[in-house]
């Protein structure tokens, strides 16, 4: 009983209120490794969602894109800074890519077997529009 009055009493304190976040994404946080995997993630799923519009490469583009704006925004722009940007963002695209795997979606047209895939445009009479899988939200991008 004791224990639990303790509790109530320390939650009570102002001390420990959680402080009122006035945004999600911050100048601050846009510079951190989790703040640009998490962009990368919400703009490219948000961009698929939207637009029904998501190829391969886009969610790298993206990432590449935030990883330079960090070098832009944070300080001198210099090649050795923009390289190391470069190969942030391939490594802000694995991360956030990596994220749309753990539902456990298989990706379309993927076999457990071991065996090919039937390709849509095996098919007879079947155009490249029609074989485009229809993604949805958390569709892997790899």
């Amino acid at each position: 009983m004791m224990y639990a009055s303790a509790l109530l009493l320390q939650a009570a304190t102002p001390a420990t209120a959680i402080p009122v976040v006035n945004s999600f994404f911050t100048t601050e946080s846009f510079a951190t490794f989790g703040g640009a995997t998490a962009i990368t993630f919400v703009v490219a799923n948000g961009i698929q969602r939207a637009f029904d519009y998501n190829p391969k490469w886009l969610a790298l583009a993206i990432a590449i894109a935030v990883c330079e704006m960090v070098v832009v925004v944070s300080g001198p722009i210099t090649a050795a800074a923009c390289t190391v940007a470069l190969l942030n963002g391939f490594l802000v695209y694995s991360t956030a890519g990596g994220i749309t795997s753990l539902p456990g979606n298989p990706n379309p047209g993927h076999t457990s077997g071991g065996g090919a895939a039937r390709s849509p445009l095996n098919v007879p009479g079947a155009t490249a529009a029609a074989a485009r899988p229809n993604r949805k939200f958390l569709s892997s991008w790899f």
